[in-house]
């Protein structure tokens, strides 16, 4: 058993360099940085049509973002925000659309490499994958916020409809995050199932999407905590923000490339075997 763990990990690790694995996080993480801010304005935006305050969102963002990385986001909202303009939520969406769908390009050019197969659909058809991808990851981001934000009003709204005792409000607020993390495996996992110029079944990928998001779970809470205690702005000055946030989308974009290739490892393995 153990020598098919070091043989898997090392294998793991050959392919990661092959494919460049490393240097293709950094590129995805370029183009989240990019699309970050609109995406937030965008969301932002939308929610002056809902019952729900700004700070409500942050605080739940907050637990899993750098503390640096979230003073410099808040900033950054409040200060463009305050400014009404008609034309700011259609400048976000598109904005971020077209750097999120650049993100997912990279994406596919890496699990293509990945499952070692060239792209061989047609420019509309890959633009395609790419723009449903896109807006699928979005919806489900913002699907998935919604639970964990607006959970708990629900929870009590149900609560009081059907006359249900305290016991229902924690059995509900468990089952809320319980949710959210489903939704961002379902997100995860149609992610690696339509984005390889391949054709893949649901069990060839779970491997891949369970790491990817519970390493991303992990990983956020860790760094947070990390940077809690840690001072970037004694080497980088005022740049210490920019530099952690980075270094957080860079984790993220890393876990979610080595899912796909353990998902093609495990699925090689398969063919082969």
């Amino acid at each position: 058993m153990m020598t098919r763990i070091k043989s898997f990990f090392k294998n793991l690790f050959q392919h990661s360099m092959k494919n460049k694995v490393f240097d293709m996080a950094a590129q995805l993480a370029y183009y989240l940085l990019l699309a970050l801010f609109p995406f937030l304005i965008l969301m932002f935006t939308l929610m002056r049509f809902l019952p729900i305050r700004t700070e409500t969102v942050l605080d739940t963002i907050r637990p899993y973002a750098p503390e640096g990385s979230m003073q410099l986001i808040e900033a950054n909202l409040y200060q463009v925000l305050e400014v009404t303009r008609g034309d700011l939520m259609s400048l976000s969406m598109i904005v971020a659309i077209w750097l999120s769908a650049m993100g997912t390009g990279a994406l596919i050019r890496t699990l293509n490499s990945a499952y070692q197969v060239e792209e061989s659909r047609s420019f509309f058809n890959a633009l395609g994958v790419m723009i449903l991808l896109t807006f699928g990851m979005i919806i489900g981001v913002i699907i998935s916020l919604i639970f964990l934000v607006f959970g708990r009003e629900i929870g009590l709204s149900i609560s009081s409809f059907l006359g249900f005792d305290s016991a229902f409000l924690q059995d509900w607020n468990t089952f809320r995050w319980t949710i959210s993390f489903i939704i961002l495996i379902v997100v995860f996992a149609c992610l690696y199932y339509f984005a390889p110029n391949k054709k893949l079944r649901f069990l060839d990928i779970i491997p891949g999407t369970l790491f990817a998001v519970i390493g991303w779970h992990l990983v956020s809470l860790g760094f947070s905590y990390y940077v809690s205690i840690a001072d970037y702005s004694m080497i980088y000055g005022n740049l210490g923000t920019i530099v952690i946030l980075m270094i957080w989308l860079y984790l993220s974009s890393l876990l979610i490339l080595i899912g796909g290739e353990i998902n093609a490892i495990i699925s090689d393995a398969k063919s082969t075997g």
